[in-house]
């Protein structure tokens, strides 16, 4: 990817499911996300200027899920973040990466849009 020197500016928001969709026991988590993210679509609406990208990586296997395994109140939110890990359906870091890049590289979004690492 080359270095844009025109000043270009981008915002990458990391965001999340949790941004769109309530999940129990996650209650100040969704509301974070969800504000960060329409902050961040009416930033994009009042400034053409900027490029503003919300992404959503997945249930992405990081130390993240261990701390919502051993953390968590709800057992039926900390079995099925266990079902995840146990049946290996999180997402590799360089899986969720490499789909940002490629997003980026060839803009395959509109700014203050969101894209989810699921989104085909």
């Amino acid at each position: 990817m080359d270095v844009n020197t025109s000043g270009h500016r981008l915002i990458v928001n990391i965001t999340s499911l949790a941004a769109i969709q309530p999940f129990k026991s996650f209650g100040f988590y969704c509301i974070g996300k969800a504000a960060r993210e329409m902050y961040l679509r009416t930033l994009a609406e009042e400034n053409k200027d900027l490029d503003i990208l919300n992404y959503s990586p997945g249930p992405v296997g990081t130390d993240m899920i261990d701390r919502v395994i051993k953390g968590i109140k709800d057992e039926d939110v900390r079995n099925s973040f266990i079902a995840m890990r146990d049946n290996k359906t999180l997402v590799k870091l360089e899986d969720t990466v490499g789909k940002l890049i490629d997003v980026l590289e060839h803009s395959k979004y509109t700014s203050g849009g969101r894209i989810d690492y699921f989104d085909r």
